[in-house]
Order: C-alpha cells, then sequence, then structure tokens
C-alpha cells in the first residue's frame, strides 16, 4: 500500500510486506523563498545506518534536471529520523529527497 516498488524499497532497505515500512521525507516549507535561507527536510521513520539520504534541486521542473545537494547524511541505526538541513542558492527552486546506498 505505499507507492515504491520492490526495488525502490530494497533501495531504501524497507520490508515490501509490510505496509507501514515506507519512505517518509517533508519538507519544512513549501514556496519562494529568498537566496540563503535554510531549510530542513526530515527523512523516516524509519531510517538505517546502512543508507544515506540527500537532498535534489532544481531550477525547472520542465527539464527534468535534478542536482543533488550531495549532503550524504548516513541514517540511524535505531531507525529515527533524520534531519537534513540545507542553504538554498537560488530563490526559485525545487527539492525532493532520496535514500541510496552508501
Amino acid at each position: 500500500n505505499d507507492p515504491l516498488n520492490n526495488a525502490q524499497e530494497y533501495i531504501a532497505d524497507l520490508d515490501p510486506f509490510v505496509s507501514n515500512t515506507w519512505f517518509r521525507a517533508t519538507l519544512d516549507y513549501v514556496g519562494e523563498r529568498p537566496a540563503g535561507c535554510v531549510f530542513e527536510v526530515t527523512a523516516g521513520p524509519p531510517t538505517t545506518n546502512s543508507r544515506v539520504y540527500d537532498v535534489f534541486w532544481c531550477s525547472n521542473l520542465l527539464t527534468g534536471a535534478w542536482n543533488a545537494s550531495e549532503l550524504r547524511v548516513p541514517g540511524r541505526a535505531d531507525g529515527g529520523i533524520v534531519i537534513l538541513s540545507f542553504t538554498n542558492a537560488l530563490p526559485n527552486l525545487f527539492f525532493h529527497s532520496g535514500v541510496r546506498l552508501p
């Protein structure tokens, strides 16, 4: 009952047979903010210390070109929430987060 396929579940270190294990990420603010503002993205629960978490940005959704902020924040061994903090370089950016193998 989540939007991830089995390969995505594996990448996120989740169990595809347990419906309440899915990667959650939320941005603290959606909308335009001046350049230099700090954003926070929370990832999980669950998270895992065998995966790293990043934030990606783009300035134009039509191009589909996403750039990694390369935060490489490791997850937590206890599965708790990870907070990703970053500063936007431009006022008009779109963001999403992701999880990957180190």
